[in-house]
Order: structure tokens, then C-alpha cells, then sequence
């Protein structure tokens, strides 16, 4: 009777260590999805920080007519990145 009972145990461990493998997997999926969402996302980060870098110091090396037009590409890229990003500044 107690070898049943031990059998019977096994048999439920062994099925809750299956679930168990199955919740991990399913969360190191998710887990992946989200670290390559947000790897994406760094990347675009960086390449908005770089360009906002080369705008703010081309802005100090402009002068006269091309001083105004490089103040409107500048206005303009802000305004697309507050769009995009659903930031108000």
C-alpha cells in the first residue's frame, strides 16, 4: 500500500515538474520578447541622442540665412520627436 501511495506521489511530482518546465519556458519567451523590444528601443534612444547632439552643435557653427533655416530644421525635428514620442517637450 505504501509503495502505491509513493507511486502515486511520483506521478504528481513528476506532472507538477512538468507544468513547472512549461511556466518557465513560457516566461523566458516573454522574457525574450520584452529584453528584444527594449533592445530595439535603446538603439533608437541612441540614434535620437546622436542626432540631437549634431543638431545642437551645428546650431553654434551657423550663421546668417543658413542660421534661421538650421533654427526650422531643428523646430522640426523636435516637433516630429514630441510626436512620436508623446512627450509634450
Amino acid at each position: 500500500m505504501a509503495e502505491q501511495d509513493n507511486t502515486q506521489i511520483d506521478g504528481e511530482i513528476q506532472n507538477l515538474v512538468n507544468k513547472l518546465d512549461k511556466c518557465i519556458a513560457n516566461i523566458d519567451g516573454k522574457r525574450q520578447v520584452f529584453d528584444d523590444a527594449i533592445g530595439e528601443k535603446i538603439q533608437s534612444l541612441k540614434k535620437d541622442r546622436g542626432e540631437a547632439r549634431e543638431l545642437r552643435l551645428s546650431l553654434h557653427q551657423e550663421s546668417g540665412d543658413t542660421r534661421s533655416k538650421k533654427i526650422d530644421v531643428v523646430n522640426q525635428w523636435l516637433n516630429q520627436k514630441a510626436l512620436t514620442s508623446g512627450d509634450p517637450d
